[in-house]
């Protein structure tokens, strides 16, 4: 019988310790370099440890997602791009008149004046 409340006594421990830790999340801000389509992951500057303003005709700044591990995937950052481009026809690009700053759940966008 002892045996058995040790090992209840173990598992409700096991429990309560766990339910008070929380999941760590990391920002990454991906600078857009100024050309090409915004919907490639190619054309940021990844991982920005700062959100930067860019030079060039663009008015795309940057996008800053919050991760669960601070590494974005191609298909990561496309589930961003398609929460971020609010247009009525999507596209490639963040710069159409309904594409408005903000943030977006765990998505935020940021343009250049």
């Amino acid at each position: 019988m002892k045996r058995n409340l040790l090992g209840i006594l173990s598992l409700v421990l096991a429990i309560t310790i766990s339910s008070f830790t929380t999941k760590k999340t990391v920002t990454v801000y991906l600078d857009y370099n100024g050309s090409g389509n915004h919907d490639v992951l190619g054309n940021y500057t990844y991982p920005a440890s700062v959100q930067n303003p860019i030079s060039g005709d663009s008015f795309l700044a940057w996008i800053k997602i919050v991760d669960d591990n601070g590494t974005i995937t191609t298909d990561e950052f496309a589930a961003a791009y398609d929460v971020l481009d609010r247009s009525t026809t999507p596209n490639s690009s963040l710069n159409d008149a309904s594409d408005t700053e903000g943030t977006f759940g765990n998505y935020q966008l940021e343009r250049e004046d």
